[in-house]
């Protein structure tokens, strides 16, 4: 999409994978130079991270990982329309029924 420079998702939230697990994707490396972490008066040599919080154990990663492909694409389709469907129809319960209610923006899923 025009205009998107990068795009993050939390697996632990609809993905349903472990707390903590999440993706950052850029549009290209260009924007992703600016996430490295590089502190090189440390103690123990130049300390190098690909962010700030410091390195992780790849272990809820690979574990995300697998809950996707359990769950397959087919799957997390289907639970992304239930929440799309879900969000329309409070919006428009919302606006109808509860109309001393205001939605501030539009929230979308899509």
């Amino acid at each position: 999409m025009k205009g998107v420079t990068s795009i993050s998702a939390d697996l632990h939230k609809y993905g349903q994978a472990t707390k903590g697990v999440s993706t950052l994707l850029y549009r290209n490396k260009d924007y992703r130079r600016n996430q490295f972490f590089i502190y090189p008066n440390w103690n123990g040599g130049v300390y190098f991270s690909t962010s700030y919080c410091g390195s992780r154990s790849p272990a809820f990663l690979v574990a995300a990982y697998g809950v996707l492909i359990h769950l397959g694409k087919q799957n997390l389709v289907k639970q992304a329309q239930e929440i799309y469907d879900c969000i329309y129809k409070l919006k428009t319960y919302i606006r109808k029924e509860l109309t001393d209610v205001e939605i501030i923006g539009d929230p979308k899923v899509f």
